[in-house]
Parts: structure tokens; sequence; C-alpha cells
């Protein structure tokens, strides 16, 4: 059985669900995944994490001008500025 199946009937656990079928995801997401491998809290909006979210934010642009993959979806950043040089 797949998950999609397994979501109907009843079988997923609450925490599964909410992780696998969530209508809409946060337009950023940041975890640290040695403490939390489920990736429950998002550490985005977390002030002991801002160091390590503005470095990674600086590799995915960079990758994205080394790359030209500019599509329709700029990112920006949660105060709505360009996140691209």
């Amino acid at each position: 059985m797949q998950f999609p199946e397994l979501n109907p009937k009843g079988i997923l656990p609450a925490l599964s669900k909410k992780l696998l079928f969530a209508p809409t995801r946060p337009s950023e997401e940041h975890y640290d995944y040695a403490e939390d491998r489920w990736q429950i809290r998002n550490l985005t909006h977390d002030p002991k994490h801002v160091t390590a979210l503005l470095e990674h934010r600086r590799h995915l642009d960079d990758w994205i001008v080394e790359t030209a993959d500019m599509d329709s979806n700029r990112r920006t950043s949660t105060h709505g500025e360009s996140l691209l040089r």
C-alpha cells in the first residue's frame, strides 16, 4: 500500500497526515535535522538560527544565479525583498 491509499483509510497517524498531506507549506522552511529528524519545528523565524538561515539563503541564491534557474517562482525573503543579486 502507498501513503495516499493509507490516508483515506485512517491508517496514518495524525503527525504523518500533517507532514505528508498538508494543503499548503510555508514559503520558507529551515530545520535542524540532527535535532528534529521529522522536520516538525520550522526554525525560519527563530533568532538563534538566523545566521545559518542567511547562509543557506546565500547558497541557494548563488546556485540560482550559477545555474540560471530563474523561473516564475522567484524567491523573496519573508520581508518581500528579492534574495537574488
